[in-house]
């Protein structure tokens, strides 16, 4: 299943990519993010992994496979109780007045969880537009603190 939705703000690629690049920046807007640790002992980047807490306890453990500064970050995910398969991409693109921010996931169910996938498709594109609407306040608040 593919979902994608995408967002434009007020601000440069490098500041967009200084804030997304950091995955301690992800409780600010990702809703199905409540805590991070980060399992890297250098600085964030291809390999780096990522294990996140949702307000409802579930845990996620994420790598990061691509890491292009300013332009392109994709991790997949290496463990969930309800996805087989997981892959998040953000784009940025420098537009007139700012930059476009696309994000796209890819997954796949665990069988057991195949239930999931109507109400899945029911809600999460319209979810992901959500957090992205809640990334452009975090960045806009980012930004008004510097």
């Amino acid at each position: 299943m593919r979902i994608q939705s995408t967002l434009t703000v007020a601000q440069t690629r490098g500041d967009v990519w200084k804030f997304l690049a950091d995955p301690q920046n992800a409780p600010k807007w990702d809703r199905s993010v409540a805590s991070v640790v980060v399992h890297s002992p250098s600085e964030v980047g291809v390999g780096t992994e990522v294990e996140t807490t949702a307000p409802s306890g579930m845990r996620q453990r994420f790598r990061i496979v691509e890491f292009s500064p300013a332009r392109r970050l994709r991790f997949i995910l290496l463990k969930s109780s309800i996805f087989k398969t997981a892959e998040l991409v953000f784009l940025l693109e420098s537009i007139p007045g700012g930059t476009r921010i696309t994000h796209e996931i890819n997954f796949t169910f665990r069988f057991y969880a195949m239930p999931l996938y109507v109400v899945i498709m029911l809600t999460n594109r319209k979810a992901l537009s959500t957090d992205l609407g809640f990334l452009g306040r975090a960045l806009q608040a980012n930004a008004n603190q510097s």
